[in-house]
């Protein structure tokens, strides 16, 4: 059958022909991902030092939200990996839950750290440091782990790196509940899940980007023909 196709079409598919080297399973690239998040967890507080009112939220609510947004993140880019593999790619249905879950979590940690221990933001610089550390603390995550998404090479670029956006963004949070000592919710769900949104939204930017690239290049194998 070989002998049939044309020889410019053989030359074609021989230039193009490269060893590839077998892609780890999602869990085992997220460990990368969790040992940055364990350094960063360690590493941001120990430097930085806890919010003053860490005494007052109790170690549930200080130590255990953190340990329950930084899983909560972890899923999804775990749902972000699993995606460069079809048989593993989940439902759009558990894809959206996975979100929504997060996003309620996050929630739930704002409504209770605001109810046991308000403390008010005493100004502008303090909306705009937390967006910028938040979305800072993100960036190394994101940029990892769309390494290891571009690696297994998705089905669907955009929704991989949603998950991995957000998922970031959310384990960025975890970290920033650490030592942001304001709890108004003006100031949480507007600086803060605005962070998340925004490293969500580059995720997202450069899935579509991806994809074009894709699409362009599959357009002019095609056109060039055999």
């Amino acid at each position: 059958m070989s002998q049939q196709l044309p020889e410019k079409l053989r030359t074609k598919v021989a230039q193009d022909l490269r060893p590839v080297k077998p892609v780890a399973a999602p869990s085992v690239r997220l460990l990368l991902i969790v040992l940055w998040t364990c350094a960063a967890l360690v590493a941001v507080p120990a430097l930085v030092g806890l919010r003053f009112n860490a005494p007052d939220l109790g170690f549930w609510l200080l130590w255990g939200a953190t340990g329950a947004e930084a899983v909560a993140g972890l899923a999804l880019v775990f749902l972000a990996l699993r995606e460069g593999i079809p048989a593993l790619g989940a439902p759009r249905g558990t894809l959206v839950s996975a979100l929504l879950g997060a996003w309620v979590l996050q929630l739930g940690v704002a409504l209770f750290t605001h109810a046991r221990c308000p403390c008010p933001a005493s100004g502008a610089m303090d909306h705009m440091a937390c967006f910028a550390s938040e979305t800072l603390l993100g960036i190394p995550a994101l940029l990892l782990t769309l390494f290891l998404v571009v690696r297994a090479y998705p089905l669907s670029p955009p929704r991989a790196g949603l998950l991995g956006g957000v998922g970031s963004g959310v384990m960025a949070d975890a970290v920033q509940h650490l030592i942001c000592p304001v709890s108004d919710l003006r100031h949480v769900l507007l600086w803060h899940f605005g962070a998340v949104a925004a490293l969500g939204l580059l995720g997202l930017v450069f899935g579509f980007v991806w994809e074009g690239m894709r699409l362009r290049r599959f357009r002019r194998d095609l056109e060039e023909g055999p």
